[in-house]
């Protein structure tokens, strides 16, 4: 079913496009839609392409002449000429006729080119003004456009009392489409997501791409179940696969939604409310939908409150490192700690990093906040014996920096800490956003001895594409197969293919998140190298490395 838009209204031109049978008023968009344009001035068949204006000054000039012949003015004019022979009237008679005709003939061809030239702006015009209100990929209405149907629609709720809701989604999988297959598929991909959810509305519905992989609904007059009804079938729609080409995409989509009047009085906090719920949707890792509530609001107003804490700590004592110890599974023995950073906040107590490290990478905090943690680490690890490695996490946020290597190697000279010693944890994220990049800062790090971890291995996408293309020294297995191993059996198949591969390899693994004693033997027989949890010890302050290992490392070890 399609989606109604207001018609572009001109006095000349009228812009109409068709796609698949269907109409779509207003919309000029030649690389997807066929365009056809009709000019509303009359035109006379007969005689050609001529308008009310050429066929005026034809008539004015039928007319006088017409004129001239009632009033027995050419008789006069003879008369005239005769009895006055030596002043030639008729040949200035004559010359004055055909310089009228020629006249004529001059002004009607200036006012054809005039025309055609007025035709040809006013088309460029409604051209673009259509693509200025209309999303060029997909045909259907953009921001602007959108946000003129929901002004309406939130003035009908306060003039009528109409109800109306906004359904707010975007694809949860998109950017991986885009990253691995390239933008045309993720082109193709929105395309075919639009002409779903297109056929799923009414007419009235105005349906609109808000920007990226982020669309919109705007419905009036339905109600609440009703509305459910339709985020429920938009997410059965786009979980089913999709055929790009040759390719076979799995998506899926995460769907806010809002209502007027009681969620919102006006089209800013109306979009803003329904963005709130799509991103409690998300949050859930699969695909569903949800509403606003009035906690959302709270919680987006603490968020920017931390935030702003959070600029104010950056560089200062309140962010401190923890440490986590990595063991060996076959001897027992620590041989390093992972960093793991904690904030010290003035009112809320010691913060984890789940809390906090998102807010950094999205105020673009996340280098400074790294870099800072890495300085206090390596003065830290100095402390430590000398066998002992340093493991850091790297934001993927930080590999776009191309200056990225440089700095931590600045920092380790500066503190005289041996690049030997440090071992970088990247994820897989940092990897799927430029490759090139991080392959050359990778390089860079392995040059001088700094070894490299790829982290939560197995919770991506392309993990062994990047163990073929990237020098990984360890590979850490995620802890949500290392958790689930005693009572999901794929889990323990995976763990055990995995430690099989990278030994195969040549790469050390490390399993992450181990708990109980069983698990550890296990990953033992399996050929695992070392390990890291609870069981062990949670993470500590530097003021409690030294007792830990005191406590820990076998007499042999600390001899």
């Amino acid at each position: 079913m399609g989606v109604r838009h207001p018609r572009q209204s001109h006095p000349h031109i009228a812009l109409t496009a068709t796609e698949n049978g269907r109409d779509w008023e207003g919309l000029a968009n030649p690389g997807r839609l066929g365009c056809s344009v009709t000019r509303q001035t009359p035109r006379f068949s007969l005689f050609g392409e001529f308008s009310f204006a050429d066929v005026i000054i034809v008539a004015i000039s039928i007319a006088v002449v017409a004129f001239l012949r009632a009033t027995n003015a050419f008789d006069w004019f003879f008369g005239l000429a005769r009895s006055n022979e030596r002043w030639n009237l008729d040949v200035v008679a004559n010359s004055f006729f055909i310089g009228f005709i020629a006249l004529i003939i001059m002004l009607t061809l200036r006012h054809k080119r005039l025309r055609r030239e007025v035709d040809r702006r006013m088309l460029a015009e409604a051209q673009a003004e259509a693509l200025a209100r209309h999303d060029p990929l997909t045909g259907i209405a953009n921001r602007r456009l959108f946000n003129e149907h929901l002004q309406r629609l939130v003035a009908d709720s306060k003039n009528a009392g109409a109800v109306g809701a906004l359904i707010v989604f975007d694809l949860n999988r998109f950017k991986l489409v885009n990253d691995i297959y390239g933008h045309t598929a993720g082109d193709e991909l929105l395309v075919a997501v639009t002409e779903r959810v297109k056929a799923l509305l009414r007419h009235d519905d105005i349906f609109a791409r808000l920007g990226g992989d982020e669309f919109g609904v705007a419905i009036p007059a339905m109600g609440r179940d009703d509305v459910v009804r339709l985020a429920n079938r938009v997410i059965t729609a786009l979980d089913q696969p999709f055929e790009i080409g040759e390719l076979h995409v799995d998506i899926g989509t995460s769907v806010g939604i809002a209502f007027l009047p009681q969620d919102a009085a006006d089209t800013e906090t109306l979009i803003q409310r329904a963005d709130l719920a799509m991103y409690r949707a998300k949050a859930a890792g699969v695909s569903g939908h949800a509403f606003f509530d009035p906690t959302l609001d709270e919680a987006v107003r603490d968020r920017a409150r931390l935030q702003a804490d959070l600029r104010q700590a950056v560089g200062t004592d309140a962010m401190v490192p923890f440490y986590q110890p990595l063991v060996n599974l076959t001897t027992g023995e620590t041989s390093g700690f992972e960093m793991l950073a904690r904030w010290n906040h003035p009112t809320r107590g010691m913060l984890t990093p789940d809390l906090f490290i998102p807010l950094a990478e999205d105020s673009r905090l996340i280098g400074p906040l790294s870099l800072g943690l890495l300085r206090k680490a390596v003065r830290d690890a100095l402390t430590w014996d000398p066998r002992l490695s340093l493991s850091i996490n790297i934001s993927p946020e930080q590999f776009t920096d191309r200056d990225l290597a440089t700095k931590i190697l600045a920092i380790l000279a500066v503190a005289g800490f041996p690049p030997g010693r440090l071992e970088i944890e990247l994820t897989e994220t940092a990897l799927v956003a430029d490759l090139p990049a991080t392959k050359e800062i990778i390089l860079q790090l392995k040059r001088v001895g700094v070894r490299i971890a790829i982290d939560d291995f197995g919770s991506g996408y392309s993990s062994l594409y990047y163990l073929r293309e990237l020098p990984f020294d360890v590979v850490k297995i995620d802890q949500g197969f290392v958790g689930t191993r005693s009572t999901n059996p794929e889990s323990a198949k995976i763990v055990g293919a995995v430690i099989g591969l990278t030994r195969a390899l040549g790469i050390s693994t490390v399993a992450e998140g181990i708990e109980a004693v069983a698990d550890a033997q296990w990953l033992q027989e399996q050929g695992c190298n070392a390990g890291q949890g609870f069981l062990y010890a949670r993470p500590m302050p530097a003021g409690e490395v030294q007792g830990y290992l005191d406590l820990r490392q076998p007499a042999r070890a600390r001899a």
